[in-house]
C-alpha cells in the first residue's frame, strides 16, 4: 500500500546526499536521486492566482482583438442562478463518476498517487479545496470556453485542454472527456455561469477525496506500523 512520502524521515538541511558505491562508470560514487518534496497548498495558490489573472487577461485580449469584441456574452444576466445550480449539479455528478472509475483501472489509480506525492497532503484542507477550485474554474473556463472554443470549436479546445492537462496519458483522458462536458455546457446554456460552476466543484470534490483517500491511507499504515 503506497504511502505518502511525508512519513519518511526528514534529512536536515545541512546533511549531504548519501552515495551509492555500487553505481557504474567511472568507479566515482554518485549521489542516489532524491524525491522533491512535496508543494505546500498555500504556496500552489499563489502560483494558480498568479496563473489564473495571466489567462484572464489573454483571454479578454483574445476576444477583443480576434473575436467580436464583445465580453458581455460570457456572463448572461437571465436564468445565472439555474445555470449556475445545473452547472454544480453535473459537475458533482461528473466527479463522482470519474472518481468510481479511478478506483478500478489502475492508470487513473496512479493519477491519485502523484498529486497526493506532489501536494504536502497534512496540510491540505478543505479550506484549500474550496479556493483551488475557485482559482482553477474561473479563468480556465474564461479563457477555453470563453475565448479559445469560439474561435477553435469545441473539439479542438477539448484536445488542447487535455494537452495541457495531460501529466500522464490517463490524465490527459480525463481532462479532454472533463473539456467536452464544459464545452457542452458553454454551448447548451449559451454562457459560462454553467461550466465555471461545473469545473469548480469538480476540483474541490477531486481534492476533498483525495485528501478522504490520503487519510485512510495514513491510518491504515499506522494501523500496520502498530502491528509491526
Amino acid at each position: 500500500m503506497n504511502v505518502s512520502p511525508l512519513n519518511a524521515p526528514k534529512r536536515k538541511t545541512s546533511e549531504l546526499p548519501s552515495f551509492d558505491p555500487r553505481e557504474p562508470g567511472d568507479g566515482a560514487p554518485r549521489p542516489l536521486p532524491v524525491e522533491p518534496p512535496p508543494t505546500r497548498p498555500s504556496v500552489l495558490a499563489t502560483y494558480g492566482i498568479l496563473l489564473g489573472i495571466v489567462m484572464i487577461v489573454v483571454a479578454v485580449i483574445w476576444r477583443l482583438v480576434l473575436g467580436d469584441g464583445s465580453l458581455a456574452l460570457w456572463f448572461p444576466a437571465q436564468a445565472w442562478a439555474l445555470d449556475l445550480a445545473l452547472g454544480a449539479f453535473i459537475g458533482l455528478f461528473f466527479s463522482v463518476a470519474a472518481w468510481s472509475v479511478f478506483k478500478h483501472v489502475p492508470s487513473f489509480r496512479d493519477i491519485k498517487t502523484l498529486i497526493i506525492r506532489s501536494i504536502d497532503m497534512q496540510t491540505l484542507s478543505p479550506r484549500h479545496a474550496v479556493m483551488f477550485g475557485l482559482i482553477a474554474g474561473i479563468p480556465e473556463e474564461i479563457l477555453f470556453r470563453g475565448a479559445i472554443q469560439p474561435a477553435l470549436g469545441w473539439l479542438l479546445t477539448a484536445l488542447l485542454f487535455g494537452a495541457l492537462h495531460g501529466v500522464t496519458p490517463a490524465y490527459f483522458v480525463y481532462a479532454t472527456l472533463a473539456s467536452v462536458l464544459l464545452s457542452g455546457l458553454a454551448i447548451w446554456r449559451d454562457g459560462l455561469w454553467a461550466p465555471i460552476a461545473a469545473h469548480t466543484v469538480i476540483d474541490i470534490s477531486m481534492f476533498l477525496l483525495l485528501m478522504r483517500t490520503w487519510r485512510r491511507r495514513q491510518r491504515r499504515a499506522r494501523r500496520q506500523a502498530a502491528v509491526h
